[in-house]
């Protein structure tokens, strides 16, 4: 009774080895999820640098108290100076503060050997991410300059191109990289499913000759595919999430904060299109498979 049962079993339609097509795809799948957390990570480490970047506007000697206040009237309208919870994010350094942390940080006091601060009031302008491009850095420089009393507008230019050239070398390799993971991690879980199906191929043959459709033999492949796909997915997502605490608990002195990071709406985007690949690749690397078998002479099938 158990012998049959067990032969039952393994001639059963869409019964496969499960075991080794799940690790397959959990394998790839959190390859590829490994490679996304460190995008999103580099992505929000350069928003980090990006917000960081900042305008000195430098105003006139003899400038009046209702050109300050106009100035700052203007900062706020400017949907280039960057924003926090609504506040727009710039700093007024007074003369005298700037003359004492200079002569704080270098020790030498310049002030009493000229005998007067030279320096002038100025305002940082922290700048939008969107707009720190080095095109629209040199138009907001022009555009803060032609207010009244400005007397100058600086920031480090070759800094600015610097990050923002670096940004996009990165960028664009781990992009291609992404896609090369994708298309191993399609190969690998592709054969796994090929191997696995190889045992099922003379009970797909049995069904053509009763005269099953192609559609109700596909099925039963399918439906356990898609399960199989997302509870890899799972098993992957829930391995990414273990591997950012265990690195969160192991480097918590380095200031890396990977705590924040989990909290991070992309994360969870990111282990959502982990489900979907694993589901995807899992159904139609079924769909090559067993169309394979169907349309397979039987010569070929030994």
């Amino acid at each position: 009774m158990t012998q049959k049962s067990t032969y039952k079993k393994k001639k059963k339609l869409g019964s496969y080895p499960y075991v080794s097509v799940i690790f397959s795809i959990t394998l790839a799948v959190f390859v590829v999820g490994l490679f996304g957390v460190m995008i999103i990570f580099y992505n929000s480490k350069s928003e980090v640098i990006k917000k960081k970047i900042s305008m000195h506007v430098y105003l006139d000697k003899e400038i009046e108290q209702s050109a300050k206040t106009h100035l700052v009237e203007f900062f706020k309208q400017q949907p280039y100076v960057a924003q926090e919870k609504g506040v727009k994010l710039f700093d007024y350094i007074p003369k005298d503060q700037a003359a004492k942390k200079f002569i704080d940080e270098t020790g030498e006091d310049f002030v009493a050997f000229l005998g007067e601060n030279p320096l002038r009031d100025a305002y940082v302008v922290y700048v939008d991410p969107k707009f720190s491009d080095a095109a629209n850095m040199k138009t907001i420089k022009t555009h803060i300059q032609d207010v009244s009393g400005v007397y100058e507008v600086v920031y480090l230019e070759n800094l600015v191109e610097s990050i923002n050239r670096n940004i996009q070398k990165v960028s664009l390799g781990l992009f291609i990289v992404s896609i090369i993971l994708i298309f191993v991690s399609v190969l690998l879980i592709n054969n796994s499913i090929k191997l696995a199906l190889y045992s099922q191929r003379f009970i797909i043959r049995s069904m053509q000759l009763v005269g099953a459709t192609n559609n109700f033999i596909r099925w039963p492949f399918l439906k356990r595919a898609l399960v199989y796909g997302f509870t890899a997915g799972c098993i992957a997502s829930a391995l990414i999430f273990t591997l950012i605490q265990t690195a969160d608990y192991y480097l918590e002195g380095f200031d890396i904060q990977l705590h924040v990071f989990t909290e991070n709406k992309h994360i969870w985007f990111l282990c959502g299109i982990m489900l979907l690949i694993g589901s995807i690749i899992g159904f139609f690397s079924t769909i090559v498979a067993v169309n394979k078998y169907l349309h397979m002479k039987l010569e070929d099938l030994y």
